[in-house]
């Protein structure tokens, strides 16, 4: 399946970050999927020090969540990295956003595992008209 539209478009805007930036707005990300508070001012001033206004680094951020929660779902390995540089990611920027990720990985999947919502097993069903 093709990505998104919404997911390239955000993808050109992360490219224009620098890699360290990137890096840390990641590890700030992965906090914030596992449960923990984000330093969204630290977030924002990242964002801003590069050009940005606070709608594209809420919409970076949403692009972020989306691509770690969807990568930590379908047990993303090092394909993680090609798919995200396939997308158009410069390849330190794909690398920058990878090594957090694999860092917290098993900790994202055990989070996010007993997040999901599941239904008991149903055991017996006993009917009568």
């Amino acid at each position: 399946l093709d990505a998104p539209d919404w997911i390239l478009a955000e993808i050109n805007v992360l490219s224009k970050l620098s890699s360290v930036r990137l890096k840390v707005i990641v590890a700030q990300v992965i906090l914030s999927l596992l449960g923990q508070e984000m330093d969204l001012p630290k977030v924002l001033k990242l964002m801003a020090d590069s050009g940005f206004n606070s709608s594209d680094a809420m919409a970076s951020i949403s692009c972020l969540k989306h691509i770690l929660s969807s990568s930590a779902k379908y047990d993303c390995d090092d394909d993680l990295e090609n798919e995200l540089q396939q997308l158009g990611l410069p390849k330190e920027h794909a690398a920058s956003m990878y090594r957090p990720y694999k860092e917290k990985k098993a900790a994202l999947r055990t989070y996010l595992e007993s997040r999901t919502l599941r239904m008991t097993r149903l055991d017996a069903v006993d009917w009568r008209v």
